[in-house]
This record gives C-alpha cells, sequence and structure tokens, in this order.
C-alpha cells in the first residue's frame, strides 16, 4: 500500500456484529505491512451521533473508505475478507501455506 489510506468503521456500540467487524478488518489489514499508510477510526455512534449524520450512515457496522478517492461503503461485519479487499481496492495477497482455497 504506497497510498495513504483512511478508513472509518462506524459500529453501535461492543455488539456481536461492531466486534466481528473490527476483527474481520483488523485480520485483513495484519496481512499488509504495517508501515504507517493508513489510518482506522472506529466511531461507535451511540457516543458520537453527529458523526453518524455528517457520514450519512444509515446501518452499522459500515465501513467508510475516504482515501483514497473515490469513497467506498461496506455494510455488515466485513467476514467476507475476500470481497472486502476487492471493494477496498487492495493488491491480490500470495497465496500462503495456510490458504487451502485453491481460489482467489
Amino acid at each position: 500500500m504506497s497510498e495513504r489510506w483512511e478508513l472509518r468503521l462506524f459500529v453501535v456500540g461492543g455488539n456481536e456484529a461492531a466486534r466481528r467487524a473490527s476483527a474481520n478488518l483488523a485480520r485483513l489489514l495484519r496481512e499488509y505491512p504495517p508501515d504507517g499508510t493508513y489510518r482506522i477510526d472506529v466511531i461507535d455512534i451511540l457516543e458520537h451521533p453527529e458523526a453518524a449524520f455528517e457520514y450519512n450512515i444509515r446501518a452499522a457496522p459500515t465501513l467508510v473508505r475516504r482515501a483514497p478517492t473515490p469513497e467506498v461503503r461496506l455494510i455488515g461485519d466485513l467476514s467476507n475478507t475476500a470481497l472486502v479487499q476487492s471493494w477496498l481496492g487492495l493488491p491480490d495477497r500470495p497465496a500462503g501455506p495456510e490458504d487451502t482455497s485453491g481460489s482467489r
């Protein structure tokens, strides 16, 4: 990842969907070098309803990629990491030794 990425994950409290979305996003981004090229803000809309209004959030969890443009939004627990990777425009990952699916 050579560009500066800005990600915002909007959640509602610490419910199960919020925990799954946070864990799934963290697991996906662990596969990319932590070289400071991305920033993740987790925003609880119960604590910061003005942020939900500002970003026009209608469902949670919602992941917003603000940069690089264009903005991309994903709704759900982010469990389909291949789809999340594709929608966010992350580069393909090489198959690791634990990848036995044979498909990408």
